[in-house]
């Protein structure tokens, strides 16, 4: 009989597979895809693959430096997988064709959104995560930056930063709905 397959193959193998079904959904939207949303969609599932081999999870070279709670994010955002869901939403609702997605504020408004969610997700998957021995979330990253003294704070500091996350996406909003250009 042959021999179990390790670990690594079994990653192997998973990659390959959700190489091989990004190409078949590939293959479906290219076609139809403008070549702004093309772009879009291309950069965004290019940041997703290239923070996943940062995800120390998935880079065992990467041990645990010490990161900063932006340094955390700018690899966070793109690996969580939501801003590439996110342009596969537009393209699903026939939304890419809009001009309205492009505009910056609407990018500012996604890029928030996603920290919400990502802070958010941090929040509740953190006890989970570390009993399993990964320690890449957000109340990890606050709690081994010493700025906090128990574990119970660096949960406080990131409740804070949902609320203002929270806070900055409402004026956001609100600066959005007064955009004569976006309201047409």
């Amino acid at each position: 009989p042959p021999a179990p397959a390790s670990s690594d193959d079994l990653q192997m193998q998973r990659g390959l597979a959700m190489l091989h079904a990004l190409g078949e959904l590939w293959k479906e939207m290219s076609p139809q895809l403008l070549p702004h949303s093309r772009t879009r969609f291309i950069s965004a599932m290019q940041q997703h693959l290239e923070a996943l081999s940062l995800q120390p999870t998935n880079n065992p070279a990467f041990g645990y430096p010490n990161l900063s709670v932006e340094q955390y994010m700018a690899i966070r955002r793109p690996c969580s997988g939501f801003i590439f869901g996110l342009e596969l939403l537009l393209y699903v609702l026939d939304l890419d064709r809009d001009p309205i997605p492009l505009h910056p504020l609407v990018h500012e408004l996604r890029d928030l959104v996603v920290d919400y969610m990502c802070m958010c997700n941090d929040m509740v998957s953190f006890r989970m995560e570390t009993s399993a021995g990964d320690y890449f979330n957000l109340p990890c990253i606050v709690y081994e930056s010493g700025a906090v003294s128990s574990f119970q704070d660096a949960l406080g500091i990131v409740g804070e930063m949902i609320r203002q996350v929270d806070a900055r996406c409402v004026k956001l909003v609100d600066a959005i709905r007064k955009n004569e250009e976006l309201m047409r």
